[in-house]
Formats: C-alpha cells, sequence, structure tokens
C-alpha cells in the first residue's frame, strides 16, 4: 500500500473518533440543562412556598420571639395582648425598704390595671417576618414593651401607709445648735430617719411596675425617704452658732461704789438665750428683758438712798434729819439696762461701771447754818464752823397747823421793812405784822423781829405761838440778818 493510501486512511479514522467525541458533549450538555432547569424550578417553587409561608408573619409573630419574658411566637397582636393583660393580674413586686426588710406587694394591692398600648402592634409591624426559618431552629428575639401595668395611686398609698415598715417609720430631725456643760453652742446633726414618703414612693413603684420590673429598691430612689430640711454644714445655722458663742464668749465685770464686783459670763448668758424646737436663738426681745430685770436687781442691791441725815445739835445732841436732797448711791435704772444690752449685742467684754442717777457719799453739813431748836426755843447762827449767834425764840403755835415745819431748808431772801399778812378771809388778811428784818426759808414762813413780843423762850409757843414764823428779838434779829445770806441752811428740828 502506497504511503499516500495509508495516510488517506488514517485520516478518515481520525476523523470518524472526533465525530464520536462531539456527540458525547453535547449529550452531557443537554443533561446539564435539564438538571439546571429542574433544580430552578424547584427553588421558585421553594421561593414561592418560603416567601407564602413567611406572610403568615405579617399578623403572626415569628417563632422564638419572646415579649417581657412570654413566648409570643405565632401570636397575633391581640393575643400577645391578653397575655400581658394575664400577666399583669399576676403580677408581684418586690418593694425593698431602708433597713432592709421588704413586701411583695401583688397587683390588687396596687389597685393595677392592665392599659393596652401600641407597642405590640409596632414590634409586628417591624419584625423581620421572613426570620421565621431561625426561629423555628431555635433562635429566640427578646423584646421589651410596657408592661401595661398601671397603678391606682389612691390605692397604692394606702397599701403602703398599712405596711408597718412605714407605720412604724422614724421622721428625720433637722441639725439643731445645743449648749453643752461648758455654756458654748455646738452643731447636733441632723438624723435621716426612716419614714417613707409615701407619695414619692408610690410614683417609683408605679414606674417600677409599668416597666414591668419586679422588685425595686426604695432606699435608691431619690425623694422616697423624707430628709431633713436643715443639714449640718448648712451656712445660717454655722453662722447662728458663731453668733451664740460670741455671744457666750462675753464677760462683763461691774465695779461699785463699795469696791465689790459681778460678773456677767456665759453662765449668766445662757440663760438669756431662747430655745425653740429643740434648738437656741439669740431672741433681742428676751435679751432687752432679761437686760432689764438683772440691773433691776443690782438697784436693789446696791442702791443706798438716804433721806434723812444726823445733824449734831447744840443743845440736844445727835438729831435725825429730814435732808434737804438725796444723798448716797441710785444706779439709774432705764439707761444702765440700755447700756447694758448694747453691750452684750455687740459682744464686747470688760470692766464696766453702772451709771448712777445719784452719786453722792454723804450729805455734807457746811460750816455756816442756823439752827432752830424747837424744843428748847433758841436759835443759834454758826458761820465757819463757830457759833456767832444764839438767842430765844418763839416759834409756831404748837400742835396746830399753824406749828413750824421742821426740815432743811435755806434762807431764799432778805428784806427789811417788811409788812407780812395772813391768808385772806372776807376778803381781809387775817393779820398783818411789820417787821424790821425779813428771812424767809420755807414759802412764809421766815426767821423775823416780833417787837409786838416782851418775851421770847420758855413754853410761849405752846400757848401764844407764831403763824409759823420763827420770831426773835430786835436786837437778835439784826444781828442775825448780817450774819446770813441767801442760800444760808437752815434746820429746824
Amino acid at each position: 500500500m502506497s504511503e499516500s493510501k495509508v495516510k488517506k486512511t488514517y485520516s478518515r479514522k481520525k476523523k470518524s473518533r472526533d465525530t464520536s467525541d462531539g456527540s458525547k458533549k453535547h449529550s452531557a450538555a443537554r443533561v446539564v440543562s435539564a438538571v439546571t432547569l429542574v433544580l430552578c424550578a424547584v427553588l421558585i417553587v421553594l421561593g414561592g412556598a418560603f416567601i407564602a409561608y413567611s406572610d403568615r408573619y405579617k399578623e403572626e409573630f415569628i417563632p422564638g420571639t419572646k415579649i417581657n419574658g412570654i413566648d409570643v411566637g405565632g401570636m397575633t397582636a391581640s393575643q400577645v395582648q391578653e397575655a400581658l393583660k394575664q400577666n399583669a393580674a399576676s403580677y408581684v413586686i418586690d418593694v425593698a425598704f431602708r433597713g432592709g426588710s421588704s413586701e411583695k406587694l401583688k397587683a390588687d394591692q396596687l389597685g393595677a390595671e392592665y392599659q393596652s398600648t401600641n407597642e405590640v402592634e409596632e414590634l409586628l409591624a417591624r419584625q423581620n417576618r421572613f426570620g421565621w426559618l431561625r426561629g423555628a431552629m431555635g433562635g429566640e428575639t427578646e423584646c421589651t414593651v410596657s408592661s401595661g401595668v398601671s397603678s391606682d395611686a389612691k390605692t397604692l398609698a394606702k397599701t403602703l401607709k398599712a405596711l408597718p415598715e412605714v407605720k412604724k417609720g422614724t421622721a428625720p430631725t433637722d441639725a439643731k445648735l445645743t449648749l453643752g456643760k461648758d455654756y458654748l453652742i455646738s452643731i447636733e446633726p441632723e438624723t435621716q430617719g426612716d419614714q417613707l414618703a409615701v407619695s414619692k414612693a408610690a410614683e417609683a413603684i408605679s414606674a417600677a411596675a409599668a416597666a414591668g420590673k419586679t422588685s425595686i429598691n426604695l432606699d435608691s430612689v431619690d425623694g422616697a425617704y423624707e430628709v431633713p430640711e436643715i443639714t449640718s454644714d448648712d451656712e445660717t445655722l454655722r453662722k447662728q452658732a458663731n453668733k451664740l458663742n460670741q455671744f457666750l464668749s462675753t464677760t462683763i465685770e461691774y465695779h461699785f461704789y463699795d469696791g465689790s464686783t459681778k460678773t456677767i459670763d456665759a453662765k449668766t448668758l445662757s440663760k438669756w438665750l431662747t430655745k425653740k424646737d429643740g434648738s437656741w436663738t439669740l431672741k433681742k426681745s428676751k435679751v432687752r428683758e432679761k437686760c432689764e430685770s438683772y440691773v433691776k436687781n443690782l438697784c436693789e442691791k446696791y442702791d443706798d438712798i438716804h433721806t434723812s441725815w444726823t445733824f449734831h445739835s447744840t443743845d440736844r445732841g445727835d438729831i435725825q434729819c429730814a435732808s434737804g436732797e438725796k444723798y448716797g448711791y441710785a444706779i439709774d435704772e432705764d439707761v444702765e439696762a440700755a447700756a447694758l444690752y448694747k453691750q452684750v449685742m455687740a459682744g464686747k467684754s470688760g470692766e464696766r461701771e453702772p451709771v448712777y442717777s445719784l452719786e453722792k457719799a454723804d450729805s455734807e453739813m457746811p460750816e455756816d447754818y442756823v439752827e432752830v431748836d424747837i424744843a428748847n426755843q433758841h436759835v443759834y447762827c454758826y458761820k465757819d464752823g463757830r457759833q456767832v449767834l444764839s438767842t430765844d425764840c418763839v416759834t409756831g403755835l404748837a400742835k396746830t397747823d399753824r406749828a413750824t415745819p421742821t426740815g432743811v431748808y435755806s434762807i431764799y431772801s432778805k428784806e427789811k421793812n417788811r409788812t407780812l399778812k395772813g391768808r385772806m378771809k372776807n376778803g381781809k388778811p387775817s393779820y398783818t405784822s411789820f417787821v424790821n428784818y425779813w428771812m424767809p426759808f420755807n414759802g412764809g414762813v421766815g426767821l423775823h423781829d416780833a417787837t409786838w413780843r416782851s418775851s421770847f423762850g420758855g413754853n410761849i409757843y405752846k400757848s401764844s405761838g407764831s403763824h409759823g414764823c420763827v420770831n426773835l428779838p430786835k436786837s437778835a434779829a439784826a444781828k442775825l440778818y448780817d450774819l446770813v445770806y441767801v442760800g444760808m441752811m437752815v434746820v429746824v428740828f
């Protein structure tokens, strides 16, 4: 066989093999296409079925959904609302109180009612309904809505008030000022107590119930317990304590005319404070009253006023005579009380001498004076402590309204040639008497000559006494007139 024949034969065989392989490939491709079509058809059917099944979760919650701990998978919104309502009816909240005790309050104690909201419907509308497969395979979705538990304020308040924790609650106390044994003021701290603020506590419990909480600790709720209004760090309280201590630290030492002393210190001043609602304060009106009372007591103890004095008479020894003016010591009560009040309120310590309205050691007897001794019917005149005149006299009619008044006086006038007139009677003076020397010392009573008398002294005054004046012989009256002066003391006894 020629080479060309062999090549032709080979070529035909090769072509025959190529044709066979192509047929096989086309056949496989057709199979794959068929399978693909089938799978696509299946997927389309399954997808349609999945979508169709998912549509049910437009109205129902997908499996595995929990709302407020309740499994609501497959439930409609209304069914969930009913479940929440039943849950609210059996609702219990554990309320913890200050001090560690607690009470479980049931729905009826809260006056609870279920109040539906749109939250459930909103959750249903927002859920991914295509996620049902995950839920069906055990996946869970946790959701929370308002519990729907709505408490009645009056019922809850009544429930709380009946609880032993509330009945036995201790009210808080304010920080206050206290007076110590050292007579100083300090701040006594406030106490918190455990008295429940019922309305605020009820408000907090209601909010917890509405949120579906099963417990609440009232001690951690602001305002659930009554609190003191004034605390130890109160600036006003601290200023008041400082003011009171400044007042109490004032020391005033009184010095009196007799050398004695009396001290006002914290012990005394502490009694001048006012205690109000268990605390201490400085009440101006009380301090003023205490100052007035204190000075009044000083007056009672230290006032030493004399209205008479001992006169050393010529013939009758020492005679007690009514003083022409008071002497001794008298505290000016009103002025001193006002001054003391001003000093203690200013907190000024120091020594103090009271203000006196009378401050005269004794009644000083002058060296120039006229002495009228009624019992002895005698008149003496002393100048520079020496007797310069001694004469008998006739004084006013004894034991009548014409008797010469006793006491200490002074010459207030000197006249010569004076006509004395008695009281008017029927339009005329009861008497008229001309005198050469007139020296009055007590109104219409004075020393003068009596030329109508022939004798003086003895007991004449008991039956024929004057109208009150001191009658003298003319010569004695003339001499006396020259010796006396206006303002000279006259002692009548």
